[in-house]
């Protein structure tokens, strides 16, 4: 039986305490030490502030027969606590990009399947087992990669990502608070991960090798990067809404003017904003060049300039009469690809975008409102092969899915309040006769939809890129 007279070394953050409230958690559970206490500190909860919790297992295709009996130690825990148990077998190894590492594509692939678990993003929260310890490793790796104070400080007790929001419950506390905290409940077996004992991966390196080294020469440096994150964020969150009421404050024009007269700190945050905005992607981070270049632009202002976008070579950004705006890499240019999705199962759509295409059976299909997937009859779409992946044309219409009329394109862009400079960040699917089977991101159609009679379903995919660092 577990203790009941303890005294509890991890505490609920103030901020994530209000959010629990009616709200369906989902706890990403590997079966490690993590990840276990957190599933039985979100049950304990629970009882205490009333919300649903459900424990999510992604099996990642790297370990074998190892990471199959993490999936199932993770399954008896969540049937012994009576708690709703969901297993994701994603096989990172099949489906890496090319240039990506394990960490990397294992990253992009999670959040890609949360964001098809979580139906109902504005009543959800996703939990996750990050601690201080592995804020401190993430602080040093984002140090080392020139961060500011809010890529710093990223790693936070509430993150949104999109229209995701992530809690950290264990941010404050020790991955020896957090073995502490299990021991004295009488948990005492946890799954171990031998991946995390390589040193080739960057984070590994620095807990096994570098943080060791550094605590025997500095033993209160711990304590001393967790205040200095403390601060950090701090300093961040007041950047990040000054940054906000002068982005809300310039709204719609973006003058170099009006830019000049903010200090640097709030500028580049502006800037983000801007970015993100006009190009409906929440997750875009300006590099360093191209806000090297912001910067000298600004100190040196000229009538006309033009930045790429690194990662988005359909679009530049342009200074012209004083005023920045975003337009098209090369007007007029309309960028195609001929794929067949049975054949290739990638097909690469500029440097931001990446067209994935999965044979699934029927009962294997996970639907959702998310437009970043379409499915098909496998077998009849096969006659409208090979597809072409075009931007969008004036006049294009597009059958919407349970619908018998068609569309115009410029509608659907319209009702989403996707401006006429952004449409052509948003490609279209186009069968071999011309017709539109997907607008990605926006629109699925009802040609070759999946009907009791299907026997095969084609699952066409697209990744944003720019999310894989994300989670």
């Amino acid at each position: 039986m577990p203790s009941t007279t303890h005294c509890d070394p991890i505490e609920l953050p103030a901020e994530i305490k209000p959010l629990l409230t009616g709200k369906t958690v989902y706890c990403s559970f590997s079966g490690g030490a993590d990840s276990l206490a957190l599933l039985l500190f979100l049950k304990e909860w629970s009882t205490k502030i009333s919300f649903t919790l459900e424990a999510v297992h992604f099996e990642h295709g790297f370990r074998g027969a190892d990471s199959l009996a993490d999936a199932g130690f993770c399954r008896d825990i969540c049937r012994r606590e009576k708690i709703p148990f969901q297993l994701f077998r994603i096989d990172v190894p099949a489906h890496r990009l090319k240039g990506e590492g394990d960490e990397e594509a294992a990253r992009r692939l999670r959040l890609e399947y949360w964001r098809k678990i979580v139906h109902n993003p504005g009543n959800s929260l996703i939990a996750v087992g990050h601690h201080a310890d592995d804020r401190i490793e993430n602080v040093l790796l984002r140090l080392f990669r020139g961060s500011n104070s809010s890529g710093l400080s990223s790693m936070r007790a509430v993150q949104k990502i999109g229209s995701l929001t992530m809690i950290r419950p264990f941010i404050g506390s020790s991955r020896t608070d957090i073995e502490e905290w299990l021991k004295e409940r009488n948990e005492n077996s946890w799954r171990h991960d031998s991946t995390n004992d390589s040193t080739r991966y960057r984070r590994n390196f620095l807990r096994l090798e570098l943080l060791p080294e550094i605590l025997r020469h500095f033993p209160f440096a711990s304590d001393g990067i967790r205040q200095s994150l403390r601060t950090l964020e701090a300093d961040a969150v007041c950047l990040e809404q000054l940054a906000r009421q002068e982005f809300e404050r310039m709204k719609p024009r973006f003058a170099l003017e009006e830019l000049a007269k903010e200090p640097t700190a709030l500028r580049i945050r502006i800037l983000r904003l801007f970015l993100q905005q006009l190009l409906h992607r929440p997750g875009f981070v300006p590099d360093s060049r191209l806000l090297e270049r912001f910067e000298k632009l600004v100190a040196s202002p000229r009538p006309s300039a033009k930045i790429p976008l690194r990662g988005i070579p359909e679009w530049k950004l342009t200074l012209r009469h004083g005023v920045f705006q975003l337009e098209p890499a090369a007007a007029g240019a309309v960028q195609e690809k001929t794929w067949d999705p049975f054949d290739e199962s990638y097909c690469e759509w500029g440097d931001e975008l990446t067209f994935r295409a999965e044979i699934l059976k029927p009962e294997q299909v996970l639907y959702s409102r998310d437009k970043s997937s379409a499915f098909f009859d496998a077998d009849q779409i096969r006659k409208l092969m090979p597809l072409k992946i075009t931007c969008w044309q004036p006049g294009d219409t597009l059958v919407p899915f349970g619908k018998r009329r068609p569309v115009r394109l410029k509608k659907i862009f319209a009702d989403a309040e996707i401006g006429g400079s952004e449409r052509s960040a948003y490609p279209v699917i186009r069968g071999a006769d011309g017709s539109i089977l997907w607008a990605a991101l926006l629109r699925n159609s009802s040609i070759e939809p999946v009907t009791e009679q299907t026997r095969q379903v084609l699952r066409l995919s697209v990744i944003q890129k720019h999310l894989q660092h994300q989670c």
